[in-house]
């Protein structure tokens, strides 16, 4: 360009053509991530930081739109009444003004400040004073320290953590009035909210003020936090939050490793269930339950043994088991809505009578079996009280993983079809619950075919109530939930706190968190205990009502006692859990 031609563009016309430029290079800063997508990391690595971060739910593209964007770079005055109304239900929708009333949310809209920011780029720095707090949109952002080491002179960057979409920095040098903690750089293209701390201090202060009173409050009152400092106690504030849990619902489910979050229970009652899916086989008439091994398809078998699972049986997931799925339609979510509101007696009588019975066929074959096991039964009528009692004290000793109901097959298959015991009385054992079952789902999974064979086999599912966790109650820290649910008995308030930060050396002395876990192990029950648990209590249950019925039968020889002789007020009347 000639000297000539660069005079002529002088005053007006080098104002816009600056101002034109600098529109141009904020529209590609706010729009990189379109520009430049970059491949997103599958795989896990070895940083816990970035995979608690990986486990966040990613970000859509187009979350804002570009003119939403310029609303709110443009200042609140001049912006009219439709456009601040827009602006209301734009800040609402905001992942990270969700914990905020409607009034708080309406009064930051004059307020907020929208920045992009570049990877690399500085938010806060260590040691500045505080003020402005930022609300992440999209993008991370890495908070590192400084950590002076013994015979350096220089400090050594540390990352403590990682945070994304939805989380809000720098809150907290402002409520407890000290210089930034941390270095906050971003590793990402980011969307920021910024408000500065006199507008914070008036709006968003009070309220967050009594969040995080609540949160210091709640660790103090645990006694797992008493060799905690402050500094401590601050960042255990930071990293951790104070969630509820309505009754009935899931809390945890699986295990992550260090990726997990630990859970301390503050009030309220949870509930610990084991779930037994055992695969049933139906031998004469005799249910034969069998504990399976579990098999994950992500890490494969969880037991000692290496084989995969078995073609023939359908793999178990008690996540999907547990979960409410919110794919269904309406008529079905409106079900679902409305059996989590259930207590758990009505749980289980739903289920009693949506449970399918097993289908049998009768044959010649089969009647004239049973005909020869009544004449069998009557024979051995004068013997069967002290069988019984030989048999429950056989039945109290060691089991085995692939327990059968009957410990002694040649005992109790002469008098498992007496015609004492009637077919109603042993369907309504079976739909029972048994010891301190809560819920009881039987799968329709059948194999088999009565007319070759006299087994059938199938898959039933309990639900054992393990036990209960009130006031100080942990879970998380890594115990084994293999088949296992913790739920919301009542309603519940738990605070959480990544796992990763209670197991630093710093905030676990001596192993603290994992004697902790080895208690928790020491007192709940295995699944194969309870397992073994559970077929003891089927034993008991049937030795004692065949003992009854066999004591009140009329044609036995060997009772002489008729009901008429026994005095009125000496009559034991035995009711269910279900009569009200």
């Amino acid at each position: 360009m000639s000297k000539r031609q660069r005079d002529v563009h002088d005053g007006a016309g080098k104002k816009i053509a600056k101002i034109r430029f600098k529109k141009l290079i904020r529209s590609v800063i706010l729009n990189m991530q379109w520009l430049s997508e970059l491949p997103e990391e599958g795989g896990i690595s070895l940083n816990v930081k970035k995979n608690v971060a990986m486990l966040r739910q990613k970000r859509k593209v187009g979350m804002m739109t570009m003119a939403e964007k310029s609303l709110l770079r443009t200042p609140h005055a001049k912006r009219s009444v439709d456009e601040r109304k827009k602006l209301c239900t734009i800040v609402a929708n905001l992942a990270c003004f969700s914990k905020f009333p409607p009034k708080v949310r309406a009064r930051l809209v004059p307020i907020v400040k929208f920045m992009a920011i570049s990877p690399g780029r500085i938010v806060m720095k260590e040691e500045d004073f505080p003020v402005t707090i930022y609300f992440i949109i999209a993008g991370e952002v890495e908070m590192s320290k400084n950590i002076y080491k013994k015979g350096s002179s220089r400090p050594t960057v540390q990352t403590e953590a990682i945070f994304g979409p939805g989380d809000c920095i720098g809150d907290i040098d402002v409520m407890e009035d000290t210089p930034r903690t941390n270095t906050y750089i971003a590793t990402t293209y980011c969307e920021l909210l910024a408000i500065f701390n006199t507008n914070y201090k008036i709006v968003l202060l009070p309220f967050m003020q009594k969040m995080w009173q609540e949160k210091k409050d709640a660790l103090r009152a645990l006694d797992y936090f008493d060799f905690l400092n402050e500094e401590q106690i601050v960042n255990a504030s930071k990293y951790g939050t104070i969630q509820q849990f309505e009754p009935l619902e899931t809390i945890y489910t699986e295990d992550l490793g260090t990726m997990s979050y630990v859970y301390f229970v503050l009030s309220g009652e949870c509930v610990v269930l084991q779930c037994l899916h055992m695969k049933v086989n139906m031998v004469n008439r005799e249910k034969v339950f069998q504990l399976p091994n579990i098999y994950n398809l992500k890490t494969g078998p969880l037991l000692d043994d290496d084989t995969g699972p078995n073609d023939n049986e359908p793999l178990f997931d008690i996540n999907e088991y547990v979960q409410s799925t919110s794919s269904l339609d309406e008529n079905e979510q409106s079900k679902k809505r409305k059996l989590r509101k259930m207590g758990l007696q009505e749980i289980q009588r739903l289920c009693d009578e949506i449970k399918k019975p097993v289908s049998r066929r009768s044959t010649k074959e089969s009647a004239r079996q049973r005909l020869r096991l009544r004449q069998r039964g009557r024979d051995a009528e004068r013997q069967i009280t002290r069988k019984h009692y030989e048999f429950y004290l056989m039945g109290m000793g060691g089991e085995s993983g692939n327990i059968s109901e009957d410990l002694s097959e040649e005992l109790y298959s002469d008098t498992s079809d007496m015609p004492t015991i009637s077919t109603v009385a042993s369907a309504e054992f079976e739909s029972e619950s048994e010891g301190s079952e809560i819920f009881t789902a039987s799968s329709t999974s059948e194999q088999g075919n009565v007319e070759e064979t006299v087994s059938q086999e199938g898959f039933e599912t309990h639900f054992i109530d393990v036990g209960s966790l009130t006031f100080g109650g942990i879970f998380g820290l890594g115990e084994k939930m293999e088949h296992r649910v913790i739920m919301a008995r009542t309603t519940v308030q738990c605070i959480v706190i990544p796992r990763f930060w209670l197991f630093e050396p710093a905030q676990n002395p001596g192993n603290f968190w994992q004697r902790q876990r080895f208690y928790i192990e020491c007192n709940i029950p295995t699944r194969e205990d309870l397992f073994k648990d559970f077929i003891k209590t089927r034993k008991w249950e049937r030795f004692r009502r065949d003992y009854i019925s066999s004591i009140l039968n009329n044609e036995s020889l060997a009772n002489f006692t008729k009901h008429e002789d026994i005095p009125i007020i000496s009559h034991i009347v035995e009711t269910k859990s279900d009569d009200n």
